[in-house]
């Protein structure tokens, strides 16, 4: 009896993981860089985006958004992720806030949201969260010096 009872927190635990929460007014992955603009922002995001696997889906004055694949079985529908960088202007510099999403499948006339899209924090999400983040992180880096 015990060891069921065991089990059964232990699932629980395991079901209630979620991903990251970031200590930011969004409570999303975000930066403010006082020191670019935001043409250099948008610039360097696209540049670091592209070179971990993204496709650039769109372009505007003050939105990124890039989509890849997700790693997946050949049984499975074709899920992604869509990674949105909304870039606003500061006085200096710029604000940028990221999102990062599931979707199934990805990149086809089919596209839809996820549902429950990162319940379940696992090691292909961390790695898009990792991406994400250190794209943030060289962009402060960058235009801090």
């Amino acid at each position: 009896m015990k060891s069921w009872v065991g089990l059964v927190l232990a699932l629980t635990l395991v079901g209630c993981a979620t991903a990251p929460h970031n200590d930011t007014p969004s409570g999303k992955p975000e930066v403010t860089v006082p020191k670019a603009s935001a043409a250099a922002a948008k610039s360097y995001i696209t540049d670091r985006m592209t070179n971990a696997g993204y496709r650039l889906e769109k372009d505007s004055q003050y939105q990124l958004v890039f989509g890849r694949l997700g790693r997946q079985k050949l049984v499975q529908a074709s899920w992604g992720y869509k990674a949105n960088f909304l870039i606003t202007e500061q006085n200096p510099g710029v604000r940028v806030v990221a999102d990062l999403g599931m979707v199934l499948y990805e990149g086809t006339p089919l596209e839809r949201a996820y549902p429950g899209a990162f319940e379940q924090y696992s090691d292909p999400q961390e790695d898009a969260y990792r991406q994400i983040n250190d794209v943030l992180t060289g962009l402060k880096a960058k235009f801090s010096r």
